[in-house]
């Protein structure tokens, strides 16, 4: 709300002022057509500008784990941690993640328990490696056209995804290790394509000094700005 908040004034002030070569600062006259807009009516107005597709549906993913904690990245890109022992209850949204129609891609990245238990609950051991019991369900799931009343009968199950398991049992396969990760993917439809970052760089292989001056200098023209 505070960032809304800062952006409305922004652009508000912005288009109220102005300076003249000499860095004297001046009134510029709002435009007719904005003398409808009021502080009441402001997002209404925005909201009314923006463009819409025919088809805007949204994607969504569900992580239920057991005996692990875990990380997951959408298409590389990190969507969601959570190193305690409680289950997600609210599905997290992905769209912005998805840059394009086409095969999408789901890392899980698994840990031991750890000091979870013990954070927890108190009296427990420290876990250390991955469990037989480990288990991870991940669940892909799609709304036409989504809104904040959803009803959950509108879920459409995209893919529905369970952590691997030794040949022949339900032993996790990641048992005894420290760390285990997997990927697998799901299609989706979008109605937009973006780039992203599907062309950018790895900066760990940048001179470390180097990779900071540039990130300084940014920075400080951002502040400027």
């Amino acid at each position: 709300m505070k960032l809304l908040t800062l952006v409305i004034f922004v652009l508000v002030f912005s288009s109220c002022l102005a300076q003249d070569k000499k860095g004297n600062i001046y009134t510029i006259p709002i435009p007719k057509e904005s003398n409808d807009i009021t502080a009441d009516n402001f997002v209404e107005k925005v909201v009314s500008q923006i463009k819409h597709y025919d088809k805007e549906p949204m994607y969504f993913i569900r992580p239920l784990q057991n005996n692990c904690v875990y990380e997951l990245l959408v298409n590389d890109f990190p969507v969601y941690k959570d190193y305690g022992i409680e289950k997600l209850s609210t599905p997290i949204e992905i769209n912005d993640v998805i840059l394009k129609s086409g095969p999408q891609t789901v890392t899980v990245r698994l840990y031991p328990l750890g000091d979870a238990l013990k954070n927890a609950y108190g009296e427990e051991e420290t876990v250390t490696t991955l469990l037989p019991k480990t288990e991870m369900k991940v669940s892909v799931v799609k709304y036409e056209a989504f809104n904040i009343s959803q009803d959950l009968d509108d879920e459409i199950v995209v893919k529905e995804h369970n952590s691997p398991t030794k040949e022949g049992t339900n032993e996790f396969i990641g048992a005894g290790l420290p760390y285990y990760e997997y990927t697998f993917t799901f299609n989706a439809e979008v109605p937009y394509s973006n780039e992203g970052w599907s062309n950018g760089e790895d900066l760990t292989r940048f001179d470390k000094e180097e990779l900071e001056k540039q990130v300084l200098k940014y920075y400080n023209e951002y502040i400027y700005i």
